[in-house]
């Protein structure tokens, strides 16, 4: 018989608890129970205990569906699922609570990885799909929602794109991405490009940029309470951050350069006038000349941008969540009229280098479709994030425990009534 008994526990105990394990995952900490609780939830945490110890956690969050009550638990439950008899009786125990508390049925979608593919999508050669976790969870009452692709608002994000950081230097990250991701980054770096973080008070500046982007792409975006309650919730563990081009830095870059082309030119002429059949000095010239052109149009775009800009001209901006081993990047925006300047990029590769400084395993691009060919949708958002070496992670998927069958049944028919 059993010794381990389920119960409700403290956001203190269970928080300490999912600390120590590699299941938990930002939308299962009790950061998210704030957030859920905002949004109107009930929140509650569970927890096994065995000699009053913690075994298994979970986050749960219930509503009312008429016939009884719909139970959700964001990334599933945090325990070890190698430990198949452990998991068994959580589970076991936990249907019996929730059928106790008028439990329809049980959604989870767990933090588990099914297999990690390679940057383009593909299989790797002899790759560890996680087929076990699936067939314990469907030998204890769970039914597989299967192998799913493409964006649902209605679900988590089944497959992401990861860069994973252990033992990189920030060097060796750049040296690994593309071609083109490399060069926008050293574009954003010779612009001068600046990143900062964005107070609560200026969140309105994400919001305005996001909205900018939903609108020009044709998809629906978060509201500014969304980005407050974030930040209320999350605390430091949620941030966002700003890329914007610096006029007076900008324009001091061009003058600086202006100056070491001329200089250029004047020490080319010099050595011309002894030997002006000297192809170095001839070709040192030329390049300088075409800097100076290029540098020309630069200061006529300052000009235009000084119309409408005193100090700063906004490019980019994107929320992030810090916690556990990854950085997530959730969502963002940019100006499609000053795309030219790489904004995105100069944010990807701020918080890139801080995931590294600070010891993050890895950064998490997030949400991807599934998709991998270039007529299929999400390709570019996927492209995108291909470019900076990420790789791509399969989850095991979403998961629904039916609590009482009557129940559910009853719901279901009163669901199609409705449609």
């Amino acid at each position: 018989m059993s010794q381990r008994k389920l119960m409700q526990i403290s956001e203190e105990e269970y928080d300490q608890f999912i600390n120590t394990q590699e299941s938990n995952n930002f939308l299962n900490s009790i950061y998210a129970g704030k957030k859920l609780t905002i949004d109107g939830w009930h929140v509650e945490y569970v927890g096994l205990k065995e000699e009053n110890n913690v075994v298994g956690a979970a986050l749960l969050i219930s509503r009312n569906i008429k016939v009884g009550n719909y139970f959700y638990a964001p990334r599933g439950f945090v325990i070890d699922f190698k430990n198949e008899e452990l998991v068994k009786d959580f589970v076991t125990q936990l249907k019996a609570y929730l059928k106790s508390n008028k439990g329809v049925y049980l959604k989870i979608d767990p933090y588990v990885f099914y297999q990690v593919r390679d940057k383009d999508g593909v299989e790797k050669e002899n790759a560890q799909k996680n087929d076990l976790v699936i067939a314990l969870l469907k030998s204890l009452g769970f039914e597989h929602d299967g192998f799913t692709v493409g964006y649902d608002e209605s679900r988590q994000c089944r497959w992401m794109s990861v860069l994973f950081l252990d033992g990189k230097t920030k060097e060796q990250a750049l040296k690994e991405m593309n071609s083109q991701t490399r060069q926008n980054i050293k574009n954003t770096i010779k612009n001068g490009i600046k990143v900062r973080k964005l107070a609560y008070d200026e969140l309105h500046i994400l919001d305005e940029i996001v909205n900018a982007t939903s609108e020009r792409r044709g998809f629906s975006n978060l509201s500014l309470d969304y980005y407050q309650n974030e930040y209320k919730a999350f605390g430091e563990h949620a941030c966002a951050y700003y890329a914007y081009l610096d006029l007076d830095d900008y324009y001091a870059r061009i003058v600086s350069e202006r100056e070491k082309e001329e200089e250029t030119i004047r020490a080319a002429d010099e050595v011309l006038k002894d030997n002006p059949h000297s192809k170095n000095s001839t070709s040192r010239k030329k390049t300088a000349l075409q800097h100076l052109e290029s540098l020309e149009k630069r200061e006529q775009d300052y000009n235009e941008l000084k119309k409408d800009f005193d100090h700063e001209v906004p490019l980019a901006a994107s929320l992030f969540i810090m916690y556990g081993k990854e950085i997530i990047y959730l969502t963002s925006g940019s100006y499609d009229q000053y795309k030219r300047f790489k904004g995105p990029y100069a944010l990807q590769w701020y918080m890139i280098q801080k995931a590294i400084d600070e010891g993050y395993s890895m950064y998490n691009f997030y949400g991807i479709s599934g998709y991998f060919e270039k007529d299929q949708d999400g390709f570019g958002v996927f492209d995108f994030k291909r470019g900076f070496n990420a790789e791509i992670v399969e989850l095991i998927g979403d998961f629904t425990l039916p609590i009482s069958s009557t129940k559910l049944a009853l719901y279901n028919a009163l669901k199609k009534v409705k449609h």
